[in-house]
């Protein structure tokens, strides 16, 4: 659906969720270990669900993003056929949110110098030096919120987002990613968390200067 679609639909909030929250609510799955005041069931609920104290929600989340999981899953002894069960289950979350998207299709290029997006330096006249493959565990996760112009990611690492586009709000729980058209608020999984449970918007909290008041 285009924005025009969305005009008539009522606002929601746009959530993108990184890798390691799924895959971390899938290890507690795992383990028997799921317990709803954890940051990570609670956000999975929300996708899930459409809703929260806050209001409707849609999940924004792309074919690059469910294909990686799908890797990381496998590579963490989940059976194959599982692994692809949730990302089709994620990909319908998205489906029956407020605006009903599908995965979006993000292509190369990044939005940002994040490590997967980045070419090596090399030599292309020297057939024997071959580039390292870039890693690719954040599965172009700020492209996709950008393209999908989510509001909020949701993540257990701020840091690894923070590029000259980023604002750090609160170092280790509050970034803000500017491209030309977009913002992203990028917030630690916990702040996410709490909004959807209260629906007060995160914001950096106050630094103690760690002196006592005499």
């Amino acid at each position: 659906m285009g924005d025009a679609d969305e005009s008539a639909q009522p606002q929601a909030i746009r959530l993108c969720v990184d890798l390691n929250v799924w895959v971390r609510h899938m290890l507690a799955i795992r383990k028997d270990a799921v317990r709803a005041a954890t940051a990570h069931a609670t956000i999975v609920e929300a996708a899930k669900t459409g809703r929260c104290a806050a209001g409707p929600v849609q999940l924004v989340v792309s074919h690059t993003m469910l294909s990686r999981l799908e890797d990381v899953l496998v590579r963490l002894q989940f059976q194959a056929g599982d692994a692809s069960a949730v990302c089709s289950l994620i990909g319908a979350f998205a489906r029956r949110g407020p605006y009903g998207l599908a995965p979006h299709l993000v292509l190369g290029g990044g939005v940002s110098p994040t490590a997967e997006s980045r070419m090596p330096a090399y030599d292309a006249y020297d057939p024997a030096v071959v580039p390292s493959r870039a890693e690719d565990d954040d599965g172009r996760v700020l492209d996709t919120a950008v393209a999908g112009r989510a509001h909020i990611l949701a993540t257990y690492n701020c840091a690894d987002f923070q590029t000259p586009n980023t604002e750090v709000m609160e170092s280790g729980k509050l970034l803000t990613y500017r491209a030309a058209q977009h913002s992203v608020l990028i917030a630690d999984a916990h702040r996410v968390a709490d909004f959807l449970r209260t629906g007060q918007f995160p914001r950096p909290r106050r630094q103690h200067s760690g002196r006592r008041a005499r």
